[in-house]
């Protein structure tokens, strides 16, 4: 009996051990349904995705494909175009008619060239301009190269959309910049210059674009490449600018640059007819808040085929000798070359200025009214932003059109594996098809490389003198300190740019503006120089820069902030100079700061089309290693500086003269030599935009009273 009992409890507990396994294999089996119908439903919705967007791309491609036809055949229409020769009797720029510039067109702001490091600067000094309630007195901007990076987005900053600061960042004294390499301060401009990864991005860019250029010929649909940006290889270093600096606000796009709601109007109704390119307002950019009018300094190099046979001895002399730059002008109405000249090849080249619409046109056409009808080409050809961005801040280009010539010129038997596809990749800079505004008979039409407007003007000055402005405040965001040079006159040597504008010889030779000066063989400087200024000038103003850059080097007793204002004896107790020096030369002047404020005789210079024979009083301010500053920050800050100036490698060992692309050299504007070794990386980090900017924005505030007497009427 008890066997038997025994016996039905265990078959029991089998029983249910049975059933739980079921139950379980029940649970096992609806857990792989139920996985299962997931992995289906989302397979399905993969799958449903996948086609969705394939769908989506198929239909893009299709909208794509009609739009660059309807762009293709755009190719044929016409556009009337207003031009503005220059050779005519009394010559007035086409903006002076503008009542703000009427207003305020004395008075005029240059931002030198200097890769990222100028824009760095140029950020705070728009910061303290803003401060200071200036802006609204300025009636022109001048810039080059990495000053138009930060002044250019800014003058076209979309109203509304961002505020001053948001753009240009918080100005932060430097007691509070404690954290210098945070990003809470950078604002949009701080951010773009950090992140402006120009150089591996431009070469991927060239080489999609050749192969996808290779790609729609293969296809025989010439056009798809324009439609999807990869139109042409010198188009690819002004999409980097554009992508870092104009997109994060707004400001990108294919669209012409343009002044004002009313120049846009009257240029859209004078090209509505049947065979017009039938412009709307979509197709411009104009400034939208009140803001100076900016001109943006360029460079063509009219005969650059004309670089000397692979065989010659290569020197600097040799290879500026047989170019040819012209200074080129980009404005929000208009662009191009003030002169008028016929290049080595016989060719008409500038005489004037045309609207922006009629830039990198084809097939000019003289009407009776004065126009100008043109074939407006493909969209890419509109002038952009970021075209005048990218011109202005094309520092290699010389370098890269020399060598993509000389490969070209190889003798038939010699040739390289994948010399020829390198330096394809290379020649990414601008290239635009002119036409001059002065000619007889047709104009002819060809197509130039463009370079960094630093080859004839880095400090952004010219076009303010152009124009007449009688009082000018330049920034110098060199990478050249102010050096004793015995060979030099007044035995100093500033940035070359300073030497230029003088005639005065640089210390390492004669830098010539115009090459036709070294191609002559004669050394002398004048108008082929871009001399503007009196040679006897030159010491002076390289004395009074010397004198306050020292007093700027110059520590303050203890870290005590300098004194405001301008020193008096007394003051000088507080500075602690060397053993020798004499601190008397120092009294009246203002401490931080590298400054001269002087007025100056304005020359003729045919060359830039300068009619001189007037006064402009100029405010240079020269980048400066500055005690002072350095005493008044944060501890962090400054032990950030003070550990770099004792390490020679450090990026900030030389601050704030970093260097960029070759500009602001003394023994020479455009340096073959140093090519290799002298490129630095163009995106800067974090500490080095905080530490520049916040530094030439206090500078320039420690300056107020020097620019109340420039503008004392």
């Amino acid at each position: 009996m008890a066997k038997s009992t025994q016996s039905a409890r265990v078959g029991e507990r089998i029983r249910d051990a049975a059933d739980k396994a079921r139950d379980a294999a029940e649970r096992v089996r609806d857990k792989v349904d139920e996985v299962r119908d997931a992995a289906r439903d989302r397979a399905e919705a993969a799958a449903g995705r996948v086609r969705d967007g394939v769908n989506e791309v198929r239909q893009n491609v299709r909208e794509r494909v009609v739009r660059a036809r309807d762009s293709f055949a755009a190719a044929a229409q016409r556009l009337d175009v207003r031009v503005f020769p220059t050779d005519v009797a009394n010559f007035r720029f086409p903006e002076a008619s503008d009542p703000r510039i009427r207003a305020n067109g004395d008075f005029g702001v240059a931002f030198s060239g200097g890769g990222t490091r100028s824009a760095s600067h140029s950020i705070g000094q728009l910061r303290a301009l803003l401060s200071m309630r200036l802006m609204d007195r300025i009636g022109y901007f001048g810039s080059n190269s990495g000053g138009t990076w930060a002044t250019l987005p800014f003058t076209y900053l979309p109203a509304g959309d961002m505020t001053d600061q948001q753009y240009l960042g918080a100005g932060l004294p430097p007691g509070e910049l404690d954290a210098p390499n945070g990003t809470g301060s950078l604002g949009q401009a701080g951010r773009s210059i950090c992140e402006a990864d120009m150089i591996l991005s431009t070469l991927a860019g060239a080489y999609l674009s050749k192969r996808f250029a290779d790609l729609s010929k293969s296809l025989k649909l010439p056009f798809l490449n324009i439609e999807f940006g990869l139109d042409n290889v010198s188009e690819v270093y002004g999409r980097q600018l554009e992508r870092i600096f104009l997109k994060p606000i707004g400001l990108d796009g294919n669209r012409y640059m343009a002044w004002n709601a009313e120049q846009i109007s009257s240029i859209v109704a004078r090209n509505g007819g049947r065979l017009a390119a039938r412009l709307t307002a979509e197709d411009f950019v104009a400034v939208s808040r009140p803001r100076p009018y900016q001109c943006v300094s360029g460079c063509m190099n009219q005969d650059y085929w004309k670089a000397p046979n692979p065989d010659q001895a290569v020197s600097v002399a040799s290879l500026t000798g047989l170019l040819n730059w012209e200074h080129v002008e980009f404005t929000p109405m208009y662009s191009g070359i003030h002169r008028h000249s016929r290049g080595k090849a016989g060719l008409n080249v500038g005489g004037g200025y045309v609207e922006n619409i009629g830039w990198d046109t084809l097939a000019p056409i003289p009407q009776q009214d004065g126009g100008i009808v043109v074939s407006p080409g493909l969209d890419y050809h509109r002038l952009s932003l970021a075209d005048a961005m990218g011109t202005s801040g094309a520092a290699p280009a010389f370098v890269v059109q020399y060598i993509a010539d000389a490969v070209a010129k190889l003798p038939p038997g010699v040739r390289i594996p994948g010399l020829k596809s390198a330096t394809d990749l290379l020649d990414v800079f601008p290239r635009y098809r002119t036409w001059p505004v002065k000619f007889q008979g047709k104009p002819v039409t060809i197509e130039r490389p463009f370079g960094d407007g630093g080859y004839v003007d880095s400090f952004g000055i010219i076009p303010l003198l152009k124009r007449g402005v009688r009082k000018i405040i330049v920034f110098a965001n060199t990478e050249t300190p102010i050096k004793v040079a015995p060979a030099a006159p007044g035995g100093l040597a500033l940035d070359s740019t300073f030497h230029v504008l003088f005639g005065v010889p640089a210390p390492g030779g004669l830098t010539a503006t115009d090459p036709q000066a070294l191609l002559s063989g004669v050394s002398r400087l004048g108008e082929e120089s871009g001399q503007v200024f009196r040679a006897a000038d030159f010491e002076p103003t390289a004395r009074d820069l010397r004198i306050t850059a020292e007093l700027a080097a110059t520590p303050t007793l203890r870290g005590r902030p300098a004194p405001q204002g301008r020193l008096t004896e007394n003051d000088l107790r507080s500075f602690v100079f060397p053993a020798g020096a004499d601190s008397r030369e120092f009294i009246g002047k203002i401490a931080g700061v590298a400054y001269c404020r002087r007025t100056y005789d304005v020359l003729e210079n045919r060359f830039y089309g300068i009619r001189g024979g007037y006064r402009v009083e100029i405010l240079w301010v020269y980048s400066t290693p500055s005690k002072a500053w350095q005493a008044e920050l944060h501890p962090r800050a400054r032990d950030i500086l003070e550990r770099a100036e004792s390490d020679p490698k450090a990026p900030l060992s030389r601050f704030p003269h970093l260097g960029t692309f070759m500009t602001g050299s003394a023994d020479g504007r455009i340096r073959i030599r140093d090519v290799g070794a002298h490129l630095e990386p163009i995106d800067l980090e974090p500490v080095h935009f905080n530490l520049m900017s916040n530094y030439a924005q206090w500078a320039l505030t420690r300056l107020r009273g020097e620019i109340d007497a420039l503008l004392a009427r």
